[in-house]
Parts: structure tokens; C-alpha cells; sequence
């Protein structure tokens, strides 16, 4: 179930689709570890171009490391991540 609290500014929509779709669907976001909301909101900012909202969970220590290197940088922990990320990972 989708949870209105980690999306910034949510809207509820309602689709209508075959069960099997659904159910293939839940089957593959459930296999990769998500929701079914994730992986339909993943889709849709995909199509347009946008960006997937992602929750990062990290133990104190590694806060405390990320505080100080975005400190370091003159930006926030939130700005930082997805730079770090694309660093990393590519853009």
C-alpha cells in the first residue's frame, strides 16, 4: 500500500486494468523488492521524463559522514545522495 506521507505532494488516482496485469505486476515489483505503487510510479516518470522518488535508509554513522560531506560541499544531505549516485553510478 502506497503511503501518501513519503510522496511530496500526492494525488490518489484509481485505474482499471486486467487482474493478470496487476498481479504480474505485484509478482515483479514484490521480486525486486518494491511496491506495486513504486514500480507503477517508476514506470510513469520514466515515460515523461521525471524523477522516481526513493527513500534511502542509513545507519547514524553513516548520516553523521553524509552531514559533514555535504557540509563540506555547501549543500544538504538530500542534494548531495543523488549527486553522489550519479558520481558513482553514472548520469
Amino acid at each position: 500500500m502506497a503511503r501518501s506521507n513519503m510522496v511530496h505532494n500526492p494525488k490518489k488516482v484509481t485505474l482499471y486494468l486486467p487482474a493478470a496485469t496487476i498481479d504480474a505486476g505485484k509478482a515483479h515489483a514484490k521480486a525486486h523488492s518494491e511496491s506495486f505503487s513504486h514500480l507503477v510510479t517508476s514506470l510513469v516518470n520514466d515515460a515523461v521524463g521525471g524523477k522516481v522518488p526513493f527513500v534511502v535508509e542509513v545507519d547514524s554513522n553513516t548520516h553523521k559522514k553524509l552531514k559533514a560531506k555535504a557540509k563540506q560541499k555547501h549543500t544538504s544531505v538530500a542534494n548531495l545522495i543523488p549527486s553522489l549516485l550519479n558520481e558513482h553510478l553514472g548520469s
